[in-house]
């Protein structure tokens, strides 16, 4: 697998980031890019880039950067479904954090999933999250302390 970058959404290739989809099973679990790219344009503490692997867009992703007990938050995270199981969105995280491990304050990323079969929660331990025991907006929450 070639190496994973986290690249600005560009005009030029905004339909081939909102035309990327989650499997038909995962959808109630993360919002659609276009969406995301919307509201990004409304709250100023939004960063989002597409995932690109190998040349092609295989993923979004988006934080709210604002801090908050030393952590940001993974707002949204997608990888393509045909492009899922190649390490892709394990490579993605792990460019996550070495982007926020840059930014003075930081030494966490929290997130939330949905629980549900299919959905993000085993992905999220695998990659060292832990449960904070907190709820929000019915979603559960997990961080990842690097510091």
């Amino acid at each position: 697998m070639s190496k994973v970058r986290l690249t600005p959404v560009t005009y030029d290739m905004l339909r081939k980031v909102t035309a990327l989809k989650v499997r038909p099973s995962q959808e109630g679990f993360v919002a659609p890019n276009a969406l995301s790219i919307a509201e990004a344009y409304f709250v100023p503490e939004h960063w989002f880039r597409a995932i690109v692997a190998e040349g092609a867009i295989v993923g979004f992703v988006m934080l709210h950067t604002k801090i908050e007990d030393a952590c940001v938050y993974l707002w949204r995270f997608m990888i393509d479904g045909p492009a899922q199981g190649e390490g892709y969105g394990a490579a993605a995280i792990r460019e996550v954090l070495r982007e926020i491990q840059t930014w003075p304050g930081v030494n966490g990323l929290r997130l939330s999933f949905v629980r549900g079969e299919g959905g993000p929660e085993g992905f999220c331990r695998a990659l060292g999250f832990r449960l904070t025991g907190r709820e929000i907006d019915g979603e559960t929450e997990a961080e990842l302390r690097f510091a």
